[in-house]
């Protein structure tokens, strides 16, 4: 019978061992890897979309401001009925009520980081920030999202084709084209709807322009540290 050589069989075992260990070792480096560099791009598209609904967030209560402007230099005067508008006040302010309350605000890549394979990335801080910021998205939405839904239209509401005079102008001579409105300060007097109508759009713009600034405020805060999340991930 022939002596086995134990040493030589212990010798390629272990080394059998080692090769499927590190192929292990190896295969799981790869694949975390192949997580950390898609937790890098994710990350740097949600830098670029928090910066996208910071910009649009200062466009739209920049606007709200000048909004806000017209409709203080014209609402007294409407609810007090004691001095006339002219054509062009009419026509501000209406072109004022037909203002879309509801920003396309972005989220999908700030939700797509929320996923759990890349925690093992993430610092305490970015963790304890991601939710804060994307329930502000979310109450913000929800809340402008519901007052769109209940936003009086003035220009397609047939109650105020009886209040106002809506005229199509053709485009030329250096005109774009699109609509006039006309109305008799009198008639918008007598009808108390029309006053209430103007001071509840008002009361809902200054409203949504709360909201937006205190979203602001969130994603200065949370940009900060996105950034941070970033190169310490790099």
């Amino acid at each position: 019978m022939r002596d086995v050589n134990w040493f030589s069989l212990s010798f390629e075992f272990l080394i059998v061992v080692i090769g499927i260990v590190a192929g292990f070792q190896i295969t799981e480096w790869g694949e975390r890897q192949k997580l950390k560099d898609l937790a890098t791009q994710n990350l740097s598209r949600a830098i670029v979309e928090t910066q996208y609904n910071y910009d649009l967030l200062g466009q739209i209560t920049a606007r709200l401001e000048r909004e806000l402007v017209v409709f203080d230099s014209v609402l007294d005067r409407l609810l007090e009925c004691d001095t006339p508008l002219t054509q062009n006040e009419i026509e501000d302010l209406f072109q004022v009520t037909n203002s879309v309350f509801l920003p396309p605000f972005q989220s999908s890549q700030v939700n797509g980081l929320t996923q759990i394979e890349y925690s093992p990335f993430y610092s305490s801080s970015f963790l304890e920030a991601l939710p804060k910021y994307l329930g502000e998205y979310d109450r913000v939405v929800k809340d402008t999202k519901m007052n769109h839904d209940d936003f009086f239209d003035w220009q397609f509401a047939l109650e105020m084709l009886n209040e106002v005079n809506i005229s199509k102008v053709e485009p030329g001579q250096g005109e774009p084209g699109g609509f006039t409105v006309s109305a008799n300060l009198d008639d918008l007097c007598e009808n108390p709807e029309s006053k209430k109508r103007v001071w509840r759009l008002n009361l809902l713009m200054l409203a949504n322009k709360n909201y937006y600034e205190y979203f602001k405020l969130r994603v200065e805060e949370f940009s900060p540290i996105l950034q941070a999340q970033l190169q310490l991930i790099l």
